[in-house]
């Protein structure tokens, strides 16, 4: 949680455009959000803030490296880290795995703005 009492919520995502609209979402709930493009980015800005950092909202299926090794690599840094993955596949093994490893759920893309919020508001 920021110094003025705001969630703060670490959107990670290989697409420009989901987010953005992620980010935007958010901040219009009252959320302040950190932005990743990639994993590399995710855990480099979950180290400098992870004090402040209450949810991660990762993408499963990135390019360079998937949802599942970033996420093994911030519950390296941080075994306490809250992560919600979100994938337009449902099917995914990683999504299993991800799941039993400690993450905290799933949110089917594409997703409404209200289902989004539910699903933030759920583990913040």
């Amino acid at each position: 949680m920021n110094s003025e009492g705001q969630k703060v919520i670490l959107v990670c995502d290989d697409e420009d455009l989901m987010r953005q609209v992620a980010g935007s979402i958010l901040e219009r709930a009252g959320y302040a959000v950190l932005h990743a493009a990639g994993g590399e980015e995710a855990v480099l800005t979950y180290q400098r803030k992870s004090p402040e950092v209450d949810l991660v909202l990762m993408d499963l299926s990135m390019p360079e490296e998937s949802g599942l090794d970033v996420f093994r690599r911030l519950k390296a840094c941080d075994a306490k880290v809250r992560v919600l993955f979100s994938s337009g596949f449902q099917n995914d093994e990683r999504l299993e795995t991800a799941l039993r490893e400690g993450a905290l759920g799933f949110l089917q893309k594409p997703y409404t703005m209200d289902k989004m919020l539910r699903m933030v508001r759920k583990y913040v």
